[in-house]
């Protein structure tokens, strides 16, 4: 997005376990100077997987748990800006930090890995209407 719209303002919002997925590309960020900020809410669970083994299998929970490095350190290594923000009035400040610092920024928001809503069973799933 950010090659496409130099000029624009691009924020990722992902979690601990999505951002996992593609982490890596964080350092392609960097490599091309691309000063995008990444929001990463960090429960320490891969969030869909663990609130169905809560829900669907009476909490018996296997491989649902994540060990995650600091996120604002991993931003540091790769040569970008990290922020730990722990109070959610210091979301802002942080958010405008990374907007205005000029490289490709982390801000890691720790989370408490109870708060999972309930996940949607495939039947109550609806298609959206066609045409």
């Amino acid at each position: 997005a950010k090659f496409a719209a130099p000029d624009r303002p691009v924020i990722n919002f992902n979690g601990d376990g999505g951002f996992l997925f593609n982490a890596q590309e964080f350092s392609t960020a960097v490599h091309y100077n691309l000063p995008l900020v990444t929001v990463i809410m960090n429960n320490g669970i891969w969030g869909s997987e663990k609130a169905y083994q809560r829900y669907a299998f009476d909490e018996r929970y296997v491989g649902a748990d994540v060990t995650n490095p600091r996120f604002d350190k991993y931003a540091e290594i790769f040569g970008g800006v990290g922020f730990y923000v722990e109070r959610p009035e210091d979301i802002g400040n942080a958010l405008e930090e990374a907007l205005n610092c000029g490289k490709p920024s982390i801000i890691e928001i720790p989370t408490d890995p109870d708060e999972m809503p309930r996940p949607a069973r495939l039947a109550e799933v609806k298609a959206p209407p066609q045409g």
